[in-house]
C-alpha cells in the first residue's frame, strides 16, 4: 500500500505538466503536427519528470530496516565467492584478496572461474597458494558459462558473484549476508561504486553515477518491493534458488535476466548500500559504450523473457517493470529531439525546450542533492571520507544522460536484432 503514494504525487506532477505544456505542444504542432508534437514532450519533460517525481517521493519515504545485530560468538552462512575472469591478471589478486580479508564470522570460499583467457589470470589466482582458493581453468564460453561451472562446484547454501577487477570493503560481504539472511531474500544486491574517480573526466562522471543516480534507482526500486537487478559485480544468492531458475542464461546481460526468472519464481531481491564494492570504471569512451550498450540490451532481454510474467504478477514492482519499458523511448528522445532542441534554443527558437525541460532538469538536481545527502551518511558510517568533485557533479547532473542515450540506443537495437553476445 505504500507504494501508493509516490505514484500518486507522479500522477500529479504528470497531469500538472500535461496541462503546463499545452501551449507549448500547440506551437509544437504547427510544426510537426498534433500526434508527434505530444509524442516528443511525453518523451523529453512529461515522462522523464514523472519518473523523476516518484523516485524522489520514494526516496523520501525510504526506511531501510537495520540490519540485525549479530550476537558476540555468532555465526554467519558460510559462503562461496564466485570471480569469473577474463584477462583480469592485472586486478584478479587484489580482488581474490580483498574476500579472504573481509571480517566475516563463517567460512569464505572462493572460486576463480577462468574463461579461457589468453593473459595469466589463471596463474596469479594459482599463485597466491590458498587453500580457500580453487581455479577453474575453462575453455572460452561467456560470463554465465563461467559462473555456471562456478555454481556446479559450489558447496555451501550461499554463493556470492564478484567481478574480477572489483575489490570488497572489509565489512561489505558480512553487510551484505546479513541484509540477505534477515530479508530471507533469494537474491542481494551490494552497493558497487567507482574504484578509480580520478582519472579523468570520462571517470569522475561515471563515480557520481555510481555514487547518486545508480544508487537512487536501487533505493527506489527496493522501496517497491524488489531491487531489479542483482548485478554480477557483487551480489548474494541462495545457490538451490539460481540452481532451480538453471544458472546464469548465455546472454550479455545474464544478471538482469537471472534477476528477473527469481523474482517470476516468487523470490524477493534485496537491496544493502553499506555492503560497498569498488569496481575500475572505463576510461575510454569505447569501453564506456560498450559496457553501457551491454547494460541496455541486458534489460532488453530481460523484458523480452519475463516482462509480461512481471506485470502479471500484480505487484508493486511492476512500476518499475513499466519504467524499463518506457526508457527507450525516452532515450530515443533525448538524442532524436533532445539534442537539436537544445541547438534550436540557443537561436532562440524555443519549439522544443521549454520551462517544462527545465523544470524536469530542476527536479533532477533535487533528486541528485537529496541522494546525496543519503549517501554521505553510508559513507560516514563506513568511515570513509565523502566523495567531493563539484566540476565532475555538474557535468554529471546537466549531460550524462545525453552521452549515455546513443549507448542504450545502440544496445536496445543489438537486442531486436538479436546480435550474437560476446563477453
Amino acid at each position: 500500500m505504500r507504494s501508493i503514494i509516490p505514484v500518486v504525487f507522479g500522477a500529479a506532477w504528470g497531469l500538472f505538466s500535461i496541462w503546463l505544456a499545452i501551449p507549448w505542444a500547440d506551437n509544437l504542432a504547427n510544426l510537426v503536427g498534433t500526434p508527434l508534437a505530444w509524442l516528443t514532450i511525453g518523451g523529453i519533460a512529461i515522462g522523464p519528470g514523472i519518473i523523476n517525481s516518484v523516485l524522489l517521493s520514494s526516496l523520501a519515504l525510504e526506511r531501510l530496516p537495520s540490519i540485525s545485530p549479530l550476537p558476540p560468538g555468532g555465526r554467519l552462512p558460510d559462503v562461496t565467492v564466485f570471480v569469473a575472469a577474463f584477462n583480469e591478471a592485472e586486478h584478479i589478486c587484489e580482488t581474490v584478496q580483498s574476500v579472504l580479508e573481509s571480517r566475516y564470522p563463517g567460512d569464505i570460499f572462493v572460486i576463480v572461474a577462468d574463461d579461457g583467457s589468453t593473459d595469466h589470470t589463471a596463474c596469479c589466482a594459482e599463485e597466491m597458494e590458498r587453500d580457500e582458493v580453487e581455479v577453474l581453468r575453462l575453455p572460452h564460453g561467456g560470463k554465465a558459462n563461467a559462473l555456471n561451472a562456478a555454481l556446479a562446484a559450489c558447496r555451501t547454501q550461499l554463493c556470492v558473484t564478484v567481478d574480477g577487477d572489483t575489490q570488497l570493503g572489509p565489512l561489505s560481504l558480512q553487510a551484505l549476508v546479513r541484509r540477505h539472511v534477515d530479508e530471507g531474500a533469494a537474491a542481494t544486491a551490494g552497493a558497487v561504486l567507482s574504484a578509480n574517480p580520478r582519472v579523468n573526466l570520462l571517470t569522475r562522471v561515471q563515480a557520481w553515477d555510481y555514487y547518486l543516480g545508480i544508487a537512487a534507482v536501487k533505493r527506489g526500486q527496493n522501496y517497491f518491493g524488489n531491487a531489479l537487478v542483482a548485478q554480477g559485480s557483487f551480489s548474494c544468492y541462495q545457490a538451490e534458488e539460481v540452481r532451480a531458475a538453471e544458472g546464469w542464461p548465455g546472454v550479455s546481460g545474464e544478471d538482469i535476466v537471472l534477476t528477473w526468472a527469481l523474482i517470476n519464481a516468487g523470490g524477493t531481491i534485496a537491496y544493502e548500500p553499506s555492503a560497498l564494492a569498488f569496481t575500475t570504471t572505463p576510461t575510454r569512451l569505447r569501453a564506456f559504450y560498450r559496457q553501457r550498450s551491454r547494460w541496455a540490451r541486458g534489460m532488453v532481454q530481460g523484458l523480452n523473457r519475463h516482462g509480461a510474467g512481471m506485470l502479471a504478477r500484480g505487484k508493486a514492482f511492476a512500476y518499475s517493470v513499466l519504467v524499463d519499458y518506457v526508457l527507450p523511448w525516452i532515450d530515443f528522445a533525448l538524442i532524436v529531439v533532445m539534442v537539436p532542441g537544445v541547438i534550436l534554443a540557443f537561436t532562440g527558437r524555443f519549439y522544443v525546450i521549454g520551462w517544462l525541460t527545465f523544470a524536469v532538469l530542476l527536479l533532477n538536481f533535487v533528486i541528485l542533492r537529496f541522494m546525496a545527502w543519503k549517501q554521505d551518511a553510508v559513507w560516514d558510517n563506513a568511515g570513509l571520507p565523502r566523495y567531493r568533485d563539484p566540476v565532475g557533479l555538474f557535468i554529471y547532473a546537466v549531460s550524462f544522460q545525453a552521452l549515455v542515450a546513443p549507448a542504450s540506443l545502440i544496445g536496445y537495437w543489438q537486442a531486436i536484432t538479436r546480435r550474437r553476445d560476446r563477453w
